[in-house]
Order: structure tokens, then C-alpha cells, then sequence
């Protein structure tokens, strides 16, 4: 439900690309950055709901880890339509989602089962290959992964 309501509040801040009747100078903030800064928040909170459910589904409490994965499946299903995603703006919003899921699944994962913002899991392949690169590297590729991914929809004007 929580989902549900950011994303409707998202889209009441965003309507759609830039308003081309108004030229681009005269336009307001949230006329110019108001889709950007709200696909950014939608991915956010898409990683959120992913990783917390994966965490509470992890400890045993499996009706609500279902629920936050159910939210996430249908944010990722309805994330294009709700932001009337091009064909041609795929991959940049596409990669915006990547790079966000980098830079944030397991810090929410770890702090969700206390297991400390600096968590890195060891199940996965890519759980694997982030372990063998030393802390300070991890962070610097999810930070430089979270920067990437929050311009990304300012510079092809998504």
C-alpha cells in the first residue's frame, strides 16, 4: 500500500518529459527535474521493497517478505507504464534500475536483519565476486554505481 502511494505521489510531481510548450529556460524545478528526480525515487524505493523482502522472508517472516516482492514485481511491471517510458529511453532507464539495485540491495538487506549497512552477501555470483574485491573497494563501486545511476535520467532527459 506504502508502494502504491509513492508511486502516485511520484507521478503528481512528475507529468511526463519537460513541458515543451514553456521553453526549457522559463520552465519551473520540478518542470525541468521533476520526472528524473522522481524515476530515481521510484527505483529507490523498487530496490527497497526488493531487498526487504528478500531480508523478512530470510528470517521467517514470509507474509510480509511476499507481499514487499509482490510490490516490487508489480513496481517493476509498472514503472515504465507509469512513467510512459519510450522505446527509445529503455536502456537509460533500464541502467538507472541497475545501478540503483547495486548501490543499495544490500545495504537495505543488511540493515533490515541487522546485519550492518556494510553487508555483502555470499550466495550469489555477484555476492561472490564483490567479496573478493576489499571493503573500501566495495564502496567505492556502489557509490560511483548510485552517482551513475541518479544522473543517468537528467542526462537523456528521462
Amino acid at each position: 500500500m506504502i508502494l502504491l502511494l509513492l508511486s502516485l505521489c511520484l507521478e503528481g510531481i512528475s507529468q511526463g518529459p519537460y513541458n515543451k510548450e514553456i521553453p526549457r529556460a522559463q520552465q519551473t524545478f520540478f518542470q525541468k527535474y521533476g520526472r528524473a528526480i522522481g524515476i530515481n525515487l521510484y527505483h529507490m524505493a523498487t530496490n527497497v521493497a526488493g531487498s526487504l523482502g528478500d531480508a523478512y522472508n530470510d528470517e521467517g517472516k514470509k507474509n510480509l517478505g511476499h507481499a514487499l516482492k509482490a510490490g516490487e514485481a508489480a513496481m517493476l511491471i509498472g514503472g515504465p507504464i507509469l512513467w510512459k517510458v519510450q522505446w527509445r529511453e529503455g536502456g537509460a532507464y533500464l541502467s538507472t534500475y541497475v545501478g540503483h539495485r547495486i548501490a543499495e540491495y544490500d545495504l537495505w538487506y543488511g540493515l533490515a536483519r541487522d546485519l550492518g549497512p556494510m553487508y555483502n552477501g555470499g550466495s550469489s555470483t555477484w555476492d561472490k565476486t564483490m567479496n573478493k574485491i576489499p571493503p573500501h573497494g566495495r564502496s567505492f563501486i556502489k557509490g560511483l554505481s548510485f552517482g551513475v545511476a541518479f544522473v543517468i535520467p537528467f542526462k537523456y532527459k528521462l
